[in-house]
């Protein structure tokens, strides 16, 4: 008895964080944030409205768009189409990057809004490739 009350307990708490994590990110959709900080400082996203839509993706780049400056990634049964601007940052593992960063089959995690329809991409992050001897991770 006391062991199912445990294991009840256990499976509830991991079903609220669960749920409470995937309020705030969840691969393939879009979410309402609260309001957006306004934090100015070097390397943050634009201020956005306070009831701006954040939208944060993550997935495997299918196309780049050099002329556009648009590019789009897949994730799970998604496809996603983000703008940039001057103001996107890039980063390449815990690197600072570039828009030509951007290649198609890289894996990506990116952090927008929405601009009417567009999604426009405000932070992109590039995994870093791996090197060319390593093996990949085993549990």
């Amino acid at each position: 008895m006391r062991k199912a009350l445990i294991a009840s307990i256990a499976l509830l708490a991991v079903v609220v964080f669960g749920i409470a994590g995937g309020a705030a990110y969840a691969a393939g959709s879009a979410q309402a944030a609260g309001p957006a900080s306004a934090g100015g400082q070097a390397g943050s996203a634009p201020a956005l409205a306070k009831d701006a839509v954040i939208v944060k993706a993550r997935g495997i780049v299918t196309t780049v768009d050099e002329t556009a400056k648009t590019f789009s990634c897949h994730w799970k049964a998604k496809d996603w189409t983000f703008k940039t601007n001057d103001k996107t940052t890039y980063t390449v593992g815990d690197k600072p990057g570039a828009w030509s960063d951007l290649k198609v089959k890289s894996m990506v995690s990116v952090t927008g809004h929405d601009e009417g329809s567009d999604h426009v991409a405000d932070k992109v992050a590039i995994r870093a490739p791996r090197s060319a001897g390593a093996a990949p991770k085993s549990n």
